[in-house]
């Protein structure tokens, strides 16, 4: 009988497994949804909560739903050239540094009021 402590091995994390991504990026896309369903339902329910103000839900919702989107295609294509992981990588990481800044000026906004 397996467990699943012997399931996650660093042998099983490290493989590089096409199934494994393609459900990183949907859930990447339904953690995306999820932020902007409650964002809607939020924006009608508490108005003067920051976070609206800030426009939190709309913007982060948004960047995982296209960060999902462009693991999926990494996956998912069969071009070689479409393929190539430095593009995706830097796209990936730009939308992470954009996230961050984001993150940071309403931390730094919150902070001084």
């Amino acid at each position: 009988m397996s467990s699943i402590a012997a399931w996650c091995t660093m042998e099983n994390f490290l493989r590089n497994d096409k199934r494994r991504l393609r459900h990183f990026g949907v859930v990447q896309i339904m953690i995306g949804m999820i932020n902007l369903t409650f964002g809607i339902t939020l924006y009608y329910a508490a108005t003067f909560v920051v976070a609206i103000r800030l426009w939190v839900p709309w913007w982060a919702g948004f960047l995982f739903v296209i960060s999902g989107a462009l693991t999926m295609w990494n996956v998912d294509s069969p071009e070689p050239r479409v393929r190539a992981p430095m593009l995706i990588l830097a796209l990936l990481f730009l939308y992470c540094v954009v996230e961050l800044i984001i993150a940071l000026l309403c931390g730094i906004i919150l902070c001084k009021n």
